[in-house]
C-alpha cells in the first residue's frame, strides 16, 4: 500500500494508538483483509507500553502525552566511579513491567496465531514478600508454591504448616480446582477469610497469600472472591512452561516488544500502513462518499467518516478506534475524568545485579522477580507506607540494561502526597539488605542510579452508545504488574462489530 496515496484509499478502520488493544485489532483486522491505517501522535510505538532509551525516557518526562499522568519526576543519582549510568542506548526500558501469567489468554492466543515465535519469553522465578524488621533473619521470604514448599519451610512449625496446606486447598483445591470450605459473602475480605477461627493464620503467612494476588489493596480491603481468583490464576498457571514458576516476561521490555511483534503481523499482510507521530484532529460522519471515491473503491452504499489528521491530510474509514485521549475534544463522549483510582508508578535503575533474588531450583535461573512489601514495612519521617508496594525486578538477561544493573518497576495505591520517598526508601532498604552481599568493603553493591516516578489514574468505561456503531471509544487503560487477559475481551467486541463474527480472530489469512 503507498503511504503517499492515504487520501486516496477508504480505509475499513482507522486506528489510533499504538497500546497493545489497539496493536491486536490493528493485526487481527489486517489478517482479516481489512484496510488498516494506524496511527500514533508519539514518535514511538507501544503508548502505555512504550520502551525508551534513556534520553527518550528523559524527553517523555517533559512531554507526557496523556492526561492520565501526573506528578512526574525524573532524578539521577550520585554513583561510585565505574558504577553509574552507561550510554543512553544500552537501555531499553518499558513504561511497565508486562508480565505475563503462563496461562492466560494473551499467551494461548499468541501460540494460535503463531506469534510467539517472534518473542522470546523468560521466567519470573521468585515471589517474595520482604520483611527487615528482624535484622537476624533473610529479608526476602519466598512466597511457597506448593505443599512441598510449604512443609520445607523451616520458619513454621508443623501445625502451622498443615493449616497453611488446608488454607491453600480450600482457595484453589489440591488438583487446582476449588475445593473451598463453604460458600463466603461477598463482604468478607481476604484477611478475615484468612484469620478465620478455621485457619488463624498470622500476618506473615496473610502477607504471602496476598502477595500472589498482585493488587494494591490492603489485605483486609481486598474482597475475598477477587483474590480467590487471583490466587487460582498463579496456581493454575505453575508447571506450563517449566517447573517452579507461573509467569514470564518478554526480552526488551516485555509489553513494548509484544506490540511490536503485533504492529509487525499487520504489517507484513499488506493491508496495514503505520504513520508515527500523526494524529485524528477531528471526526465527522458524512451522508455518502463522493461519487469519484465511491467509483474508485467500487463501493456504493456504506457511509463513511470523514477524518481529519495532524498532518493535514482529509482521508475516509468505515470505522474510527481509539481511547478518549487520542481522539478530538469534539468526537462523542471524549471526556477525560479528572480523578479515578490513582496509582503511584516509577521505575528504578540500580548499580546490582541482584543474583540471589533470581537464583531457582530448576535452570535456566530467572530474569524477573516480585517482591511484596506489605503496609507499614518503609518508614520515612515518622510516615510509612500505608499500602503495600510492590517491586518487579528485571535482571540484565532481559537486555534492557548493561550486565551489572537490573531495571525494578515499584508500585503502590496512591495514598501519599509523596510516593517517590517512600519509593527510594524501599529501594535503598532493599539494595542495602539483599545486594550488600556482592559488595566488598571498599565498594557496596547497590545504588539508585535512575528514578522515574509518577502518578497514573484509571479512566472512567466510554459509553456503549457510542462503541456500537463506527467510533469505538476503548476505556483508559492504567498498567500496573500484569498485562490483563481483560484487554483481549475488549478488542472482541470491536473486532466483532467490525468484522461481524469473532470468528478467525488473529487467525492467520490462508492465500
Amino acid at each position: 500500500m503507498d503511504i503517499e496515496a492515504l487520501d486516496q484509499t477508504v480505509w475499513d478502520a482507522v486506528i489510533a494508538g499504538t497500546g497493545f488493544r489497539e496493536s491486536l485489532l490493528a493485526a487481527a483486522l489486517a489478517r482479516a483483509g481489512k484496510r488498516i491505517l494506524h496511527l500514533d501522535r508519539n514518535p514511538y510505538y507501544g503508548e502505555e507500553y512504550a520502551a525508551l532509551s534513556l534520553d527518550e525516557l528523559k524527553a517523555w518526562t517533559k512531554n507526557v502525552n496523556s492526561s492520565h499522568i501526573r506528578s512526574v519526576q525524573y532524578r539521577t543519582y550520585p554513583a561510585p566511579e565505574g558504577s553509574g549510568l552507561k550510554n543512553s542506548r544500552s537501555y531499553t526500558l518499558g513504561l511497565s513491567p508486562g508480565l505475563l501469567y503462563t496461562g492466560s489468554q494473551i499467551l494461548s492466543l499468541l501460540v494460535r496465531s503463531n506469534l510467539h515465535e517472534s518473542l522470546e519469553f523468560l521466567k519470573v522465578g521468585g515471589w517474595f514478600v520482604y520483611d527487615a524488621s528482624d535484622p537476624r533473619s533473610d529479608p526476602l521470604k519466598r512466597v511457597p508454591n506448593s505443599r512441598e514448599d510449604i512443609f520445607n519451610d523451616k520458619t513454621l512449625d508443623l501445625r502451622a504448616k498443615r493449616v497453611v496446606v488446608r488454607a491453600l486447598k480450600s482457595i484453589v483445591g489440591s488438583e487446582g480446582t476449588n475445593s473451598g470450605i463453604g460458600a463466603v459473602s461477598d463482604s468478607v475480605s481476604l484477611q478475615q477469610y484468612l484469620e478465620q477461627p478455621t485457619f488463624r493464620l498470622p500476618p506473615s503467612i496473610v502477607a504471602a497469600f496476598t502477595s500472589l494476588t498482585l493488587r494494591h489493596d490492603l489485605p483486609n480491603e481486598l474482597p475475598f472472591g477477587e483474590a480467590e481468583e487471583r490466587i487460582k490464576k498463579y496456581f493454575d498457571s505453575l508447571g506450563r512452561f517449566g517447573a517452579g514458576f507461573s509467569a514470564v516476561i518478554g526480552r526488551y521490555a516485555s509489553g513494548s516488544e509484544l506490540v511490536q511483534v503485533l504492529c509487525r503481523a499487520a504489517a507484513v499482510t499488506g493491508n496495514a500502513i503505520y504513520v508515527l507521530e500523526n494524529g485524528i484532529v477531528d471526526v465527522h460522519e458524512v451522508d455518502s462518499m463522493s461519487p469519484s471515491t465511491r467509483a474508485l473503491q467500487n463501493e456504493c452504499t456504506e457511509q463513511n467518516i470523514r477524518v481529519s489528521l495532524k498532518s493535514g491530510d482529509v482521508i475516509r474509514t468505515r470505522h474510527v478506534v481509539g481511547t478518549p485521549s487520542n481522539l478530538p475534544t469534539k468526537a462523542p463522549a471524549a471526556q477525560i475524568p479528572s480523578d479515578g483510582t490513582g496509582y503511584w508508578m516509577s521505575i528504578y535503575v540500580v548499580s546490582s545485579s541482584l543474583k540471589r533474588i533470581f537464583q531457582t531450583d530448576e535452570p535456566p535461573p530467572a530474569a524477573g522477580a516480585i517482591i511484596y512489601v506489605p503496609a507499614g514495612s518503609i518508614e520515612v519521617d515518622s510516615r510509612s507506607n500505608i499500602n503495600p508496594i510492590y517491586v518487579v525486578v528485571h535482571s540484565s538477561d532481559t537486555g534492557e540494561c548493561p550486565d551489572g544493573q537490573s531495571i525494578l518497576y515499584v508500585s503502590m495505591k496512591d495514598t501519599s502526597s509523596d510516593g517517590a520517598t517512600l519509593f527510594d526508601a524501599a529501594v535503598e532498604s532493599l539494595l542495602q539488605k539483599v545486594a550488600s552481599e556482592e559488595g566488598t568493603a571498599d565498594s557496596p553493591a547497590g545504588h539508585i542510579l535512575l528514578s522515574v516516578v509518577f502518578k497514573t489514574y484509571a479512566g472512567s468505561e466510554p459509553s456503549d452508545q457510542f462503541s456500537s456503531g463506527t467510533v469505538h471509544l476503548l476505556s483508559h487503560h492504567t498498567p500496573t504488574i500484569e498485562i490483563p487477559d481483560s484487554l483481549v475481551e475488549q478488542t472482541m467486541e470491536i473486532y466483532e462489530k467490525i468484522v461481524g463474527s469473532r470468528d478467525a480472530f488473529l487467525e492467520k489469512a490462508t492465500l
